[in-house]
């Protein structure tokens, strides 16, 4: 149990990172796209790239991890990351920062699948709290950044926000070995979770592999609304988190450095919710938080767009951050519930699709805040959680029906 704890603190610092690597574009985008002389449009090129690669990475972990150890994998896509930062970092040109974008994106979508399919299978008992727990830390780090960043930008010195994710991902990088190696140990002796280390692998050897999309087709009927749902939510999450001081900007008086400071006030009431999302859908069920979440995002984005006083747009992003805290991590677990047994590749199918949100939707908002203005990007926002309750209420009524269905079979 002691080894698990110490899985549990490596899986939170991962999701630290993970965190800085997400917002850390969109963080100082304003000031990239000034000092590359780019428009928002190329701002939103920048983020697919990264979640072109991140969708890679989703895709190939499952695999990946058949056929070489976790340790190593996870040494590999921290690496990628930790360089890319520093390549964002040295300010070597808009090519090459577009070039690099895909590396620390693949990098991140790797980690991230990894290390929520090893929490979920480790913490079985309690994996929405312990996932809702980790993606706490991913708040953190989405609200750490931000912050530097806005500190930064003041003595002109924006670049600098990415050689914080590269120190972090060098110490991740040194621990990650001794770690796996531990909970490898743990996997052997208490037969907990098969964990593919490079001490464990031969115990695994044997296991048959069932791919992603072995597993999607034989519950596409479930599945696919669960994966739309993912695409639309990763894609807001992204296309907030991206533009949101620009659109803070467009729409106030405010600073620059003050309009880099709304995604911190995002992130803060993103960890709060995180810390009780796992609670209250316990509490409750996965699939009705979830939808009372979609709803209320929904009306923070119209206040978004109905707002052009500071004070209101920040009221209305804090609700925004409330209502989005649990909606990835419990999606997740909700997920999984639906379809047992296939942890690796139910993961890697959600975020995979997320990717693809993440990939597309920025780049549609860019060019939307480019023709059509910033309130009437956020009413398109606003739509889409519409679609999001509707792909959460398909798959919760056909699984009330099939639970009516199994109760009527056992008391017949």
């Amino acid at each position: 149990m002691r080894d698990h704890q110490r899985f549990f603190i490596y899986a939170c610092v991962c999701y630290l990172f993970i965190g800085f690597g997400h917002v850390g574009i969109g963080s100082v985008m304003p000031q990239m796209l000034s000092s590359y002389q780019e428009q928002y449009g190329d701002g939103g090129w920048l983020v697919s790239m990264q979640f072109l690669g991140f969708l890679v990475g989703v895709l190939i972990a499952p695999y990946w991890a058949h056929i070489q150890s976790k340790t190593s994998i996870l040494m590999i896509s921290i690496a990628a990351m930790s360089l890319t930062s520093i390549v964002y970092a040295l300010h070597l040109g808009w090519s090459y920062t577009l070039l690099a974008a895909p590396f620390g994106g693949f990098g991140l979508g790797v980690i991230e699948t990894m290390i929520g399919a090893l929490v979920i299978q480790l913490f079985a008992s309690r994996k929405a709290v312990k996932m809702s727990q980790i993606e706490v830390f991913f708040g953190v780090g989405a609200l750490i950044l931000p912050l530097c960043a806005g500190l930064l930008i003041r003595i002109d010195l924006w670049y600098a926000v990415f050689l914080i994710t590269a120190s972090l991902g060098m110490l991740l990088w040194l621990v990650t070995r001794p770690v796996m190696h531990r909970i490898g140990q743990a996997a052997r002796t208490e037969d907990s979770a098969l964990v593919r280390t490079e001490e464990s692998a031969a115990a695994t050897e044997d296991r048959p592999f069932v791919g992603t999309w072995t597993v999607l087709r034989s519950s596409y009927r479930l599945l696919i609304w669960f994966c739309l749902y993912f695409m639309l939510y990763v894609g807001l999450e992204i296309s907030l988190v991206s533009f949101m001081p620009s659109m803070v900007l467009e729409k106030s008086a405010a600073s620059e450095s003050i309009a880099a400071f709304s995604v911190t006030f995002f992130w803060i009431t993103m960890s709060i919710g995180r810390m009780i999302a796992g609670y209250l859908s316990e509490a409750t069920s996965y699939l009705g938080y979830l939808l009372a979440s979609a709803a209320g995002t929904g009306v923070g984005l119209l206040g978004m767009a109905m707002s052009n006083h500071y004070t209101w747009l920040l009221v209305s992003i804090l609700w925004i951050g409330l209502c989005m805290s649990g909606m990835f991590a419990i999606g997740l677990v909700a997920a999984n519930e639906a379809v047992q047994g296939y942890p690796d590749q139910v993961i890697s199918l959600m975020i995979a699709s997320g990717g693809i949100g993440g990939s597309i939707l920025p780049l549609l908002l860019g060019n939307s805040l480019e023709r059509a203005g910033t309130g009437n990007s956020l009413m398109l926002l606003g739509l889409t959680t519409l679609f999001m309750l509707a792909m959460l209420w398909i798959p919760s009524q056909w699984l009330r029906k099939n639970r009516r269905k199994g109760q009527a079979v056992k008391t017949g």
